[in-house]
């Protein structure tokens, strides 16, 4: 009862604050927006035109990542070609341009760094993201701590243990709100989703991060000692996860390590 008692009050005073409805909405959907905005910049993508369209040839070279195609007029492919719209131009009809092409592509991809899809990045990105979130909603306990509260709340016959119990539940109750508005925002990106495995995703998103955030604010006596602990690891863990870079891609000292990363367990469980 004391949790369930920590819990609601620690929303009602969340709550009280009309802002708090606004950035509960507005974080997940900027989060969504920087993590497309960062995955386009990092993406090496190849521009195609393609004259005289073959559904047939197409569709064996859509197995290439980052290459996009559009099919143009022959009238206007050599202004196109030399204002620079595209790297190449190909006409299907064309025996010799498809084979020239061709090996390209399979060029391009043996010499091709392992890297990680949009949707990993972008889930990787959230997870950085909410480290800190997390740990802002948590450190509330540490002002709480300070101000005597939490003995008050002892002395009144329930545990200090219940107490941070309370904030426990509180905050994951705002970051699982968040976090699901934020992976559906990436799913309607994505023309292939698995539901059981999406709301497998948020879950371990939001016990990971929610813990991440507690931990903090249990061991830290200052919240901003604990805000800017959180957020310099937060950075750690994501370069070690496999954000910027794939894990199989860094040195092997730094692979090492990288299994202390929970961004790299939740990356691992989208390849498998």
């Amino acid at each position: 009862m004391g949790i369930y008692l920590v819990m609601k009050n620690n929303l009602k005073r969340l709550f009280a604050n009309k802002m708090t409805y606004l950035l509960m909405f507005i974080m997940p959907v900027m989060i969504v927006v920087g993590g497309m905005a960062g995955t386009q910049i990092s993406l090496n993508n190849i521009c195609v035109g393609i004259i005289n369209q073959e559904e047939s040839i197409l569709d064996k070279w859509k197995k290439f990542e980052n290459v996009q195609y559009q099919i143009i007029e022959g009238e206007v492919v050599q202004t196109d070609f030399i204002m620079g719209n595209y790297d190449y131009i190909v006409d299907l009809k064309n025996e010799s341009e498809v084979g020239q092409f061709q090996e390209i592509l399979q060029e391009k991809s043996k010499n091709e760094k392992k890297t990680i899809s949009t949707f990993e990045r972008q889930i990787a990105m959230l997870m950085t993201a909410y480290f800190v979130i997390a740990t802002l909603y948590a450190t509330k306990f540490i002002a709480d701590r300070e101000q005597g509260m939490i003995e008050r709340f002892s002395m009144s016959g329930k545990k200090s243990a219940e107490y941070l119990g309370g904030y426990v539940l509180s905050t994951s109750v705002m970051v699982s709100f968040q976090v699901s508005i934020a992976v559906l925002g990436f799913c309607m990106l994505e023309k292939k989703v698995d539901c059981l495995k999406m709301l497998a995703v948020i879950l371990m998103i939001s016990s990971i991060t929610t813990a991440y955030g507690v931990v903090h604010a249990f061991l830290c006596k200052r919240e901003m000692t604990a805000n800017i602990l959180a957020s310099s690891l937060a950075v750690v863990l994501s370069i070690l996860g496999g954000t910027f870079v794939a894990v199989e891609e860094m040195p092997k000292m730094i692979q090492f390590f990288s299994v202390v990363s929970p961004i790299r367990w939740v990356l691992e469980y989208f390849i498998a």
